[in-house]
């Protein structure tokens, strides 16, 4: 990744003719977006390890088995009502990373 951030500023540069408090600019806006990101992606990883720690990955399981023993239905279920679940709860793209944990 830093290799492609030199090369992309050269572009910039160079080939753009951007000025350089503009590729600043641009470099600090994305490093703000980063950090919002990666605070979403802590909040998931967080609200998972504490319904691990507290037990409630195991009320929820015991709750998916009693509903179908078919696993199919359970990762159907997973998929669209605990994804949906964490959706709410943490912010975009972390029910993919946490259901598929």
């Amino acid at each position: 990744m830093p290799i492609v951030f030199v090369v992309a500023v050269l572009i910039a540069l160079f080939a753009w003719d951007m000025t350089a408090n503009r590729v600043l600019a641009s470099t600090l806006q994305g490093l703000i977006l980063t950090v919002a990101l990666l605070w979403i992606i802590f909040g998931a990883i967080l609200l998972l390890n504490t319904l691990k720690h507290s037990g409630g990955i195991m009320a929820i399981r015991n709750g998916f088995s009693g509903i179908s023993p078919d696993r199919r239905v359970q990762a159907l279920i997973v998929a669209w009502l605990f994804g949906c679940f964490i959706e709410g709860a943490s912010g975009f793209g972390t029910p993919a990373a946490v259901a598929g944990r």
